[in-house]
């Protein structure tokens, strides 16, 4: 279970519930990115880690979806300026060292791409032609 906290944020955040989702959405991406907190220190080691992570699976995956109260929805993007109203975000997910997160996402990005080019030569073999 991840235990977090917000009691550190200066100042207080508003509870609304745009910043109750990117509360959970940060929370969940301090574990993708081996950080268990905001801090001014780390916003910028944030930052490139978001950016290895756009490089290599795409940015998408790190946007927060929101209804925009008129039927439709908006998207936006975890940035410097999210990151500094957020300091003093903290969990319990583990910090990571740098050389240990890219190996660790290099790993996960040769066992998915190991795990694609079987599956479609897989199938390949199973076409007739």
């Amino acid at each position: 279970m991840v235990h977090w906290g917000t009691e550190k944020c200066v100042p207080p955040l508003p509870t609304d519930d745009i910043d109750g989702a990117w509360r959970g959405h940060l929370i969940d991406w301090s574990g993708v990115v081996g950080l268990s907190s905001i801090t001014e220190k780390n916003v910028e080691e944030w930052l490139w880690r978001l950016e290895f992570l756009s490089e290599t699976i795409g940015w998408e995956a790190a946007a927060l979806c929101y209804g925009d109260g008129k039927g439709g929805h908006r998207k936006e993007y975890i940035t410097l300026p999210i990151l500094r109203r957020w300091v003093g975000l903290w969990t319990n997910w583990s910090n990571v060292n740098r050389k240990a997160w890219v190996k660790q996402r290099v790993e996960r990005l040769t066992e998915g791409c190991d795990r694609h080019v079987r599956s479609a030569l897989k199938a390949e073999d199973e076409v007739s032609v």
